[in-house]
């Protein structure tokens, strides 16, 4: 006979330091409406039927640990901001731009590496130790799946926790470049209060002026985050991968993501082909919402605590 614990609540008793201090953090999270019975009931019913999901996540999962997103209504920075990301050939060409990113990155990155997981990410990660996860997508280069204890993980799009040389390769750990960055402008100092989503802050053009970009210490060549900038591409290899964990699965379930961007739409679009049930759990309209067999308009941290997962994972949680 298979053990039926909730989860979510024996994880919210045994390991509180984990999770944020407080109330979780809700400046960035659209407004949404608690899910009714029937929902939590269909979700329920779904992840209850199916032994191999994949999970797929995107920004809107991490908006309740305080990191904003792009498209969400009212909130999210497109809505907030004549805001337009960095692209990838842009930082490979101008230094200009470069110097703006780091300096931006360098003051954002203290408040941003303290960030810790929702309870979300923890639920996440104990579905995977009760079985029914079997692979996680997730679109952010946060590391918040990782560091709430997720395995079957792929980060999609890397990771701001790393560095590489554009020339060499060369990568090292983002707080070991935090600290290069210290020690070639101790004379540099500026405050900003407004977090922008991938790690950084905002700046005036004024506020960036002086600021020093440390080169790569083994060839002199530019750094950059281990991420995937908009106009550039994922890996093949790492692209072909996730298809194979996508056909090995028997259903994906999309959560916190708009699907807007291709390069995670594309696994939906494969289980779509195949045949395979799709749910989706976001606040808002999706790119796949007309794929969906379930799609719930509530946000994540409403519904996922309320579920029960099968299987015996006692021993994982204490």
């Amino acid at each position: 006979m298979k053990l039926v614990i909730n989860v979510s609540k024996r994880l919210l008793n045994t390991k509180p330091s984990s999770f944020t201090k407080s109330r979780i953090r809700q400046k960035y999270v659209p407004h949404s409406v608690e899910p009714t019975k029937d929902e939590i009931s269909y979700l329920q019913e779904f992840l209850s039927k199916h032994e191999r999901t994949v999970i797929l996540t995107g920004a809107g999962f991490s908006t309740e640990s305080g990191i904003p997103d792009y498209r969400s209504d009212k909130v999210g920075l497109y809505s907030r901001k004549n805001y337009k990301p960095m692209q990838y050939q842009d930082f490979i060409k101008y230094a200009s731009l470069r110097q703006r990113y780091w300096a931006r990155s360098y003051v954002g990155w203290p408040g941003y590496s303290k960030i810790q997981p929702s309870k979300n990410h923890y639920i996440v990660a104990n579905l995977e130790k009760s079985g029914v996860l079997h692979w996680l997508i997730t679109q952010n280069v946060d590391h918040l799946h990782n560091r709430a204890g997720s395995l079957k993980v792929t980060e999609l799009h890397g990771s701001l926790y790393s560095v590489r040389c554009l020339s060499c390769k060369m990568r090292i750990p983002r707080v070991d470049y935090q600290r290069q960055m210290e020690e070639m402008n101790q004379h540099w100092s500026v405050q900003s209060f407004e977090r922008a989503t991938d790690g950084d802050v905002f700046l005036t053009d004024d506020q960036v002026k002086g600021f020093q970009v440390p080169s790569c210490t083994s060839c002199g060549g530019s750094m950059m985050p281990k991420i995937v900038f908009f106009g550039d591409n994922v890996s093949k290899s790492k692209v072909e991968f996730l298809y194979e964990k996508v056909n090995q699965s028997d259903s994906i379930l999309v959560l916190g993501s708009s699907l807007q961007v291709y390069s995670g739409y594309r696994f939906v679009l494969r289980a779509a082909d195949q045949g395979k049930p799709i749910a989706i759990v976001n606040i808002g309209e999706t790119r796949a919402d007309k794929l969906a067999s379930l799609k719930l308009n509530v946000k994540c941290g409403d519904i996922l605590p309320l579920l029960q997962f099968p299987g015996s994972i006692t021993d994982n949680l204490s």
